[in-house]
């Protein structure tokens, strides 16, 4: 991972300094909070941080990209923005973050698409797994090609396993390429319809 890539979490207008965790601590990302690091795993453990109230939720910034979480009749919601040309674009809440930030593209011209990882061709997950479990295929960039355009079923879901190096959502590098649509396992989805919230 990129623990060199900060991330801000805010709270009603507070802003708290936030990172990858260092390998001694058992969680995966760490927030400071009046001088005191909590840990949370996924997304949704940071509603449960002691400064957020999860109906009014928080906002994760990491710089190219915001998402929003808070809670809605009883389940998470997600909500993505950045801005782009001077505008602020926002995509449809979701009860997955990574539909909303495919929604987020989706809105977004290609060349205004975020620069980062997850949206990038390069990136994948392996099978039943998600954020904070992001990898870069670059080091092995012709065989994924080969096997999520021209593989079975199995081996595009399997692809990820050629080799990855494990990156952040929020990190970028000089071969970002923006993820064509229905490419690899996790493909890239278009606007969420109504009715998939």
């Amino acid at each position: 991972m990129n623990s060199d890539a900060p991330f801000r979490v805010c709270v009603d207008g507070r802003v708290y300094p936030a990172r990858e965790a260092s390998e001694e601590r058992y969680e995966a990302y760490v927030v400071l909070v009046d001088g005191v690091e909590h840990g949370f795993d996924l997304l949704e453990e940071v509603l449960e941080l002691p400064m957020v109230d999860e109906r009014r939720g928080v906002t994760l910034d990491f710089g190219r990209f915001e998402l929003a979480l808070r809670r809605r009749d009883g389940r998470v919601v997600f909500q993505a923005a950045a801005s782009a040309g001077g505008v602020r674009v926002t995509s449809r809440e979701s009860g997955d973050e990574e539909r909303a930030l495919w929604d987020l593209a989706a809105r977004l011209e290609d060349a205004q698409a975020p620069r980062a990882c997850f949206f990038c061709r390069w990136s994948e997950v392996g099978p039943s797994s998600g954020w904070g479990h992001l990898g870069c295929m670059i080091a092995v960039a012709d065989a994924y090609h080969e096997r999520v355009t021209r593989g079975s079923a199995w081996e595009i879901k399997w692809a990820s396993t050629l080799r990855r190096d494990w990156v952040d959502e929020w990190h970028s590098c000089a071969r970002w390429e923006l993820r064509p649509l229905g490419y690899g396992y996790r493909g890239r989805a278009g606007r969420l319809a109504e009715d998939e919230r």
